[in-house]
């Protein structure tokens, strides 16, 4: 059967990174372009000078704060670190780029020694890549675009506004409240994607053994794929869905305002639904707006209208 799985590029340079007992973080052999170039440490930053922002990190909380301000402070609890284990910063033109260490840093940090708080303008790219470590967003977020990725780190937004939003992750997930987007797309491996509201007119999400719910969707398109993981989706709007499933089940909590039309293909999962007609060996609620086909393997296809 064939598959479908959207995963978005995704930010992140791998480390070596491990945890023993003693809570002590160790990390090994992680390296970045223009290390000369840096500089260390907390730092503040004209808000106008800057119109992306690339942060990635390890091991560590990062909380992001947008704000009008026009100089902006970017801080890390530096108590207990080496100049070596320290945020480090470049402001490469117009981008700036913020690193977990020193580049080729080989060693250990204390447990929860690593907490970070970014201030970023509004209007700006924003590109974040995390390794064992929480993003959360204390304000609503409006930016140009966003790109996040986490490895084994979770994600805590607010609302988000942007162009492009996208997600990707392995053994990570991601909570949103509201999500406002050109498109949006989004891609896990063991990791869960859960949105609470979403208007986007693109929408692609893929997902390997994690679970992916949204709701109150209102979409164009939208697109998806799971391996093992189940789906859940309630929709206000749509006006085509496609959806390929092997063994995870698809839960269509709430149809669309403007109905649906279904092609359901599968193998030995089935259909546990009621109160709908059948057209042209189409499963039809109400007025059929929103084309919808949807394949499962051994999947099941649960609607409730």
């Amino acid at each position: 059967m064939k598959k479908t799985l959207f995963l978005f590029f995704v930010l992140i340079a791998l480390l070596l990174c491990s945890c023993n007992r003693i809570g002590i973080v160790k990390i090994s052999g992680h390296t970045y372009p223009d290390a000369n170039k840096y500089s260390i440490g907390s730092f503040s930053y004209r808000a106008g000078d800057v119109n992306k922002v690339c942060i990635d990190y390890v091991s560590g909380d990062v909380t992001v704060v947008q704000s009008r301000n026009n100089s902006l402070i970017v801080e890390e609890n530096e108590k207990g670190l080496s100049d070596d284990q320290k945020m480090h910063w470049y402001l490469d033109g117009h981008t700036l780029r913020i690193q977990f260490c020193k580049s080729g840093y080989n060693g250990s940090f204390p447990n929860n020694s690593k907490k970070i708080s970014v201030e970023i303008p509004y209007g700006i790219d924003l590109e974040i890549g995390v390794t064992s470590g929480d993003v959360s967003f204390a304000t609503d977020l409006e930016v140009k675009n966003a790109y996040f990725g986490a490895t084994s780190g979770d994600y805590h937004v607010k609302s988000a506004r942007a162009g492009k939003f996208e997600f990707g992750a392995t053994s990570g997930s991601i909570s949103i409240d509201a999500l406002y987007a050109d498109s949006a797309e989004f891609g896990s491996t063991s990791g869960n994607t859960n949105v609470s509201l979403i208007r986007s007119k693109s929408i692609k999400f893929g997902s390997t053994s994690g679970n992916t719910t949204m709701d109150r969707i209102h979409a164009t398109e939208l697109k998806g794929g799971a391996t093992s993981g189940n789906t859940v989706l309630g929709f206000d709007y749509c006006e085509s869905f496609k959806i390929a499933c092997t063994s995870g089940n698809i839960n269509i909590s709430r149809l669309p305002s403007n109905g649906a039309s279904i092609e359901f293909d599968h193998t030995s999962g089935e259909l546990k639904a009621d109160s709908y007609m059948v057209k042209n060996k189409k499963i039809v609620y109400g007025a059929g707006g929103c084309d919808m086909d949807i394949t499962t393997t051994s999947g099941n296809l649960i609607i409730n209208n």
